[in-house]
């Protein structure tokens, strides 16, 4: 390699970084690194790879009057030509509850649960498990006891319902309430309402149910206060009661289970 006239090598921009000799300063008659060749010196030193700033401003066709990015685009929105599903319109349906012919307009997908209680006002009847498991929501439909969880408001269109706000008579309670309230069978009171629509369907049907009876009528009312005895006590001094049967007082009943 040639040698300058002071035996000192030239700039050899190519040369390999470990063999490449440092810079001449201006002192020394060499260039060195200046404004002009800055940019020749960067690229050998990364390798001769020269990296390139990302500009900021955005494309002119996709700037907004500021110069700034515009926004994303927005969801598109159905033109007023364009036919949008119309909402279900309610249903008028005529029935009777507790004795009474109602009609009541709700919407198609509602339960017998959820037009008692949003639209008759007839919160009595409980909202439970709402999959037919726990029996709080039994109702009486036409005498017999269904899951008005399970049940469309459609389907009773021209039904007799019965809840528990209609079992007391003009008389006064019915003789289940009484018998629940004398024994104390009902507690924190939430399954209770579907548990007297059950028995007075197996009373109606039945003027002397076994203790076995009872026990298979209410199996589908779950209660988590009571241990059920208390329950089965009052539905037979209920039937008793029909029966026409004297009944013990409830102070003598508390004395002998003393």
């Amino acid at each position: 390699m040639p040698t300058s006239s002071r035996g000192m090598v030239p700039w050899a921009p190519r040369c390999p970084i470990q063999d490449r000799p440092e810079p001449h300063s201006r002192s020394s008659g060499s260039p060195g690194i200046t404004p002009r060749n800055r940019g020749s010196v960067n690229r050998y030193l990364r390798g001769g790879i020269a990296l390139k700033k990302r500009s900021v401003v955005a494309p002119r066709h996709r700037r907004g009057r500021s110069g700034y990015p515009r926004p994303p685009p927005r969801t598109t929105i159905p033109s007023r030509g364009t036919k949008r599903s119309a909402p279900r319109q309610k249903v008028h349906l005529a029935l009777r509850v507790n004795g009474e012919a109602v009609e009541v307009a709700f919407a198609p997908r509602k339960t017998l649960l959820e037009v008692l209680r949003e639209d008759l006002g007839l919160t009595g009847t409980k909202h439970g498990c709402e999959l037919g498991e726990c029996g709080t929501c039994t109702v009486l439909i036409d005498r017999e006891p269904q899951l008005s969880c399970l049940v469309l408001g459609l389907e009773c269109e021209g039904a007799d319902v019965t809840t528990v706000e209609g079992l007391a008579g003009p008389e006064g309670p019915h003789p289940l309430q009484e018998a629940f309230a004398d024994l104390n069978a009902a507690q924190c009171g939430y399954c209770t309402p579907g548990i007297l629509c059950t028995a007075k369907a197996l009373l109606d049907a039945k003027k002397k149910p076994s203790r076995a009876e009872i026990r298979e009528a209410l199996s589908g009312n779950l209660c988590r206060c009571t241990g059920y005895l208390k329950i089965y006590e009052a539905v037979e001094r209920a039937a008793a009661i029909l029966r026409g049967e004297s009944v013990p007082e409830v102070d003598a009943l508390a004395g002998g289970g003393a």
